[in-house]
């Protein structure tokens, strides 16, 4: 029978030896720095290195499951980056990569794919509609080319779908994404008409397709009754130079197409003087209106200033001149539910000392006769969305230190999905 202390010095063999096992994502790493690194921006990452404290690389359980190189002006192939099988947000956007997307198929636990301002070329990548956990998808600004394929509605989770600065051709009469709440397809040879699931969106998503029609674009029956127009029956289209970039109408009032109608001004029958109330309202309008623009611009240059003293952070910290929301870094600062560990019983405490009717308790609970009380599930997801909507405000605006300031239960609204948004933050 073996002694006590042998079997202890078995198992600390055991674990020993499992330490010192090199971790699996090492060597595909290492492939994709020196296949796209030759100026060496990446200089944490060496094989002495522990791979998880490298620039850009978040570890769950020891394995790769976050790889943010953004502004690095890598240049090569991606192929590598497919056998990361644990990767749950992948974000390379603003470098040179180029060559087709690899098969992502082996990367199930994928959420957050952001591939934005490279080279890109190819189809829309066949394994991306196996992804079924994607949920923020950004191929914009690259060199991809075909017909976007009816596949990409499974899927079923995706809200982000920006296809913008391509090269996609064919009708998008096949895309029917329900839950979509961010889309853009401007600057592509897309034709035919709108579909209704798409119709919801902005004319800007929509820009730069010359035979693309219907609302919010022109009528279709205009597009195809004006020889004018490239691709109708009186107008022979001018074939795509694969040199270039697509010709695309910019989304400010000045670069509207020129065959859009400019609404003129309304004309006032009357020449009758303002009162001086009316002016005094006036008065007060433009001043609360120049007091909210200098707050936003203040906010907006301290966050410029802020990342240029930050330059040695990872770039998906910095934010430059663009809109929060259309920065991976503001998707990828809020998928951390996953890394982020809370207890219930914390949740309980915090929310019940805010109000004493707490939002897990009985104003969600079964307030009357033939009401059904939520489940825990949904109570925890209502939490979460909550959670998420108050960071967001705490974050927005670093320097002024921006509070809800009246959190309640009944402040807090659920769409037709069930997901959480927080209302009423006019107060603050």
């Amino acid at each position: 029978m073996a002694k006590p202390h042998s079997i202890l010095s078995l198992l600390l063999l055991c674990f020993s030896l499992l330490n010192a096992a090199p971790n699996p994502d090492l060597a595909p790493l290492m492939a994709f720095k020196a296949a796209s690194d030759a100026s060496n921006k990446l200089t944490s990452w060496n094989a002495t290195a522990e791979v998880c404290a490298w620039r850009g690389v978040t570890c769950l359980n020891n394995r790769v499951s976050r790889l943010v190189l953004e502004n690095l002006d890598l240049h090569g192939r991606v192929d590598t980056l497919s056998s990361l099988s644990q990767l749950r947000v992948l974000s390379l956007t603003h470098n040179r990569l180029y060559g087709s997307v690899p098969d992502l198929s082996n990367l199930t636990g994928l959420k957050l794919l952001f591939l934005s301002h490279n080279d890109f070329t190819g189809e829309f990548p066949a394994s991306l509609p196996l992804l079924f956990r994607l949920y923020r998808l950004d191929l914009s600004y690259n060199n991809f080319t075909g017909k976007i394929p009816a596949t990409v509605n499974r899927l079923t989770h995706l809200l982000t779908l920006r296809l913008e600065e391509n090269w996609f051709t064919g009708s998008l009469s096949g895309v029917n994404l329900q839950n979509l709440q961010d889309f853009n397809v401007s600057g592509n040879r897309l034709a035919g008409e709108i579909p209704a699931a798409l119709s919801g969106f902005p004319d800007t998503a929509f820009f730069g397709n010359p035979v693309l029609c219907g609302f919010p674009l022109q009528n279709c029956s205009q597009v195809s009754s004006d020889p004018t127009r490239p691709g109708s029956s009186g107008a022979t289209a001018s074939p795509v130079n694969p040199a270039g970039k697509p010709t695309t109408v910019g989304s400010s009032p000045s670069s509207l197409p020129a065959n859009m109608p400019i609404k003129s001004p309304p004309k006032h029958g009357g020449s009758n003087k303002l009162k001086p109330l009316a002016i005094i309202a006036i008065i007060i309008g433009d001043f609360l209106v120049l007091a909210v623009i200098s707050m936003l611009l203040y906010c907006y240059f301290w966050r410029s200033y802020g990342g240029k003293m930050g330059e040695n952070k990872p770039t998906s910290q910095i934010l430059e001149g663009e809109k929060i929301f259309d920065r991976p870094s503001f998707y990828i600062a809020l998928d951390v539910r996953d890394e982020v560990k809370i207890k219930l019983e914390e949740i309980l405490i915090r929310l019940s000392q805010m109000n004493p009717d707490s939002m897990l308790g009985r104003n969600h609970g079964n307030r009357g006769p033939g009401r059904t009380p939520l489940d825990w599930t949904t109570r925890l997801k209502i939490a979460a969305g909550s959670a998420c909507g108050l960071a967001f405000i705490h974050s927005s605006c670093k320097s002024l230190k921006l509070t809800h300031g009246n959190i309640k239960s009944t402040n807090i609204l659920l769409d037709k999905s069930g997901n959480a948004r927080v209302s009423d933050f006019g107060l603050a």
